[in-house]
């Protein structure tokens, strides 16, 4: 079973992150796009506080008006003259990105500090820390340079292994900016997504399982529950079925109510917490 959460992250992580978080909660643009309703789910248009257009395929930039017979756009300055249409691309997705970002291996120097993977954590004289670009280098004693596994620092400036000498590695600046953006990305897409989940309202069904608010758990054949879309519904005999509140089920596969018969809702796959 799956967790089903409504909302994994709020907009608040456009202040923290830079991106722009659209409206179903499941994907994002960048601080420089905005999100447009597609036919089926949001888009980017390329755009800041872009125009969406009604054909849910185009935009255009802020201030124009989307000439959807013509295909352009039309800024509300008359002089200007009209812009193309810009057609919308799809936006990235939350869970993808918190996949990717958790995946990326590193070696980690203290707290904060980390170097690639494949690389080792050599102190500097500043007290810092620097990459070496060796596994399981050997740091300097100069605290400026490393040398292969297996070999030794020496005072002239080489890696010694036997008496094959190779020039010291000089010790490069800790990790990449783009590395290192990523972890701290990582690190508040966590923290956001637990202080989201926190906050959705849920109907408990069980210790494990519970519904989406609005919802009615009703037992299923298998033991476990299912969630029935209607808010007080009555669950149905059959154990996979449920009818809106004030109606009954008639056992063949329709709800009658006060106002005539209403077709059987099947209820949706529980959602259980792990």
């Amino acid at each position: 079973m799956h967790i089903l959460i409504a909302a994994i992250l709020s907009l608040q992580l456009y202040v923290v992150l830079g991106i722009n978080i659209c409206p179903d909660h499941t994907g994002y643009c960048q601080d420089d796009q905005t999100c447009c309703k597609g036919e089926e789910e949001y888009e980017c248009c390329p755009f800041i506080d872009a125009v969406c257009c009604s054909d849910k395929k185009h935009c255009c930039p802020a201030n124009n008006t989307c000439n959807i017979q013509e295909g352009h756009c039309d800024s509300k300055d008359e002089a200007s003259i009209p812009t193309p249409f810009r057609r919308k691309t799809e936006t990235f997705k939350l869970k993808t990105e918190l996949k990717r970002a958790s995946k990326i291996k590193t070696v980690q120097c203290d707290k904060e500090v980390f170097c690639d993977d494949g690389s080792t954590c050599c102190p500097l004289a500043s007290g810092e820390y620097a990459c070496c670009d060796y596994p399981a280098a050997v740091c300097c004693p100069d605290k400026l340079h490393c040398c292969p596994h297996g070999s030794v620092c020496d005072v002239s400036g080489y890696c010694v292994f036997g008496n094959n000498p190779i020039p010291y590695y000089v010790l490069r600046m800790i990790a990449s900016a783009e590395l290192q953006k990523r972890k701290t990305e990582l690190k508040k897409l966590k923290s956001m997504e637990m202080t989201e989940a926190s906050k959705i309202e849920i109907v408990p069904c069980d210790a494990k399982s519970f519904c989406r608010d609005g919802n009615t758990c009703c037992p299923l054949s298998s033991g476990d529950y299912g969630c029935c879309k209607w808010a007080s519904a009555v669950c149905c005999p059959d154990k996979r079925s449920c009818c809106p509140h004030g109606s009954i089920c008639d056992g063949k596969g329709s709800c009658i109510s006060y106002g005539g018969v209403l077709p059987d809702f099947l209820k949706q796959p529980i959602v259980t917490l792990v």
